[in-house]
């Protein structure tokens, strides 16, 4: 056999022990790995705790008791808490800490799934203003400002995606089937965030969900100008890319969310440092619903206490 020979011969079996070392590594690592984490969405809590006005929230009386402070949170799915207790959700606990020290604080969540800010806009106009609030707290989320998916339906889809059986190679080989799985992940997260990107930089009929969000937003903001009450903006940011590491890939669309309402002289929060640096799956409600558990919910409430109470929206002292 020749020298050049020997050396192919050299090279392709050290690339076989190494394939085979990486598949036996990968089998290792799935055999030891730690379960996937249980889902905490067994129960539709927005639907079993819901009061008589439609509400994951507590009764509300019509007639606010003297010396109470009311502050009405409009929003969606996120700020409604669908699969977790009312008493876990961030507008409960906020209103608890704001009450803790003696004060009157009624906390009202007016949210719906799937509202958007125009819907928000029309519940603050039909059942908010009912109430006699004191001010007015808006949970923005990216799809308010898109016709898109939101991102519990993309992890929903990227959760589909890797449960799809195994194709080709990747039947046989733990391996290959780990980077084709990585790379539908991969895929469907670059095609979502794309189609977002283009919610707000891309054509006018691209863009016409952000345009009809702006005008709802100036519109909040006028409806509170002339009721005297204080508006505060918060946005809950996409529970994905969360890693100090890694470049969040919707910060500069927050961004653009913030610039808007504070040129309408609002003042406003952003939440995504509040999660930066954790494991996103690990703030979900299930490893294919990236709605916010009980443990992101509680993760904001001392953020948001600071905010509304350096911004007028909580009873001063």
């Amino acid at each position: 056999m020749s020298r050049s020979a020997r050396r192919l011969a050299a090279l392709l079996v050290g690339l076989a022990v190494a394939a085979l070392f990486v598949e036996g590594s990968v089998r290792l690592v799935q055999l030891y790995r730690i379960p996937e984490r249980v889902s905490e969405k067994s129960i539709d809590w927005a639907a079993r705790e819901r009061n008589s006005r439609g509400f994951h929230d507590l009764e509300w009386s019509r007639e606010k008791p003297p010396g109470t402070w009311r502050l009405v949170v409009l929003g969606d799915s996120f700020t409604m808490g669908q699969w977790i207790p009312r008493e876990q959700n961030f507008v409960t606990r906020l209103g608890a800490e704001l009450g803790a020290h003696g004060k009157r604080v009624e906390t009202m969540n007016v949210a719906l799934g799937g509202a958007d800010t125009a819907d928000e806009l029309r519940l603050l106009e039909t059942v908010g203003l009912d109430y006699a609030p004191d001010a007015v707290l808006l949970v923005f989320f990216l799809n308010d400002a898109t016709h898109l998916d939101s991102n519990p339906l993309m992890v929903k889809k990227i959760h589909e995606e890797l449960a799809r059986p195994p194709e080709g190679l990747a039947r046989i080989s733990a391996a290959w089937e780990l980077l084709e799985r990585s790379r539908r992940e991969r895929a469907v997260t670059e095609t979502t965030v794309a189609d977002y990107l283009a919610s707000f930089r891309g054509r006018p009929e691209q863009r016409a969900a952000w345009d009809e969000c702006r005008r709802a937003l100036t519109a909040l903001a006028e409806l509170c100008r002339s009721r005297g009450l204080p508006l505060g903006v918060v946005i809950f940011p996409m529970l994905m890319e969360l890693e100090a590491e890694r470049e969040h890939p919707f910060t500069e669309l927050y961004d653009e969310v913030e610039a808007h309402c504070k040129s309408l002289g609002l003042p406003v929060l952003q939440l995504l440092p509040v999660f930066r640096g954790r494991s996103a799956p690990a703030l979900w409600v299930a490893p294919d619903d990236a709605h916010p558990n009980a443990t992101a919910n509680g993760l904001v409430v001392p953020a948001l206490l600071e905010f509304v109470e350096a911004h007028g929206l909580a009873p001063r002292d």
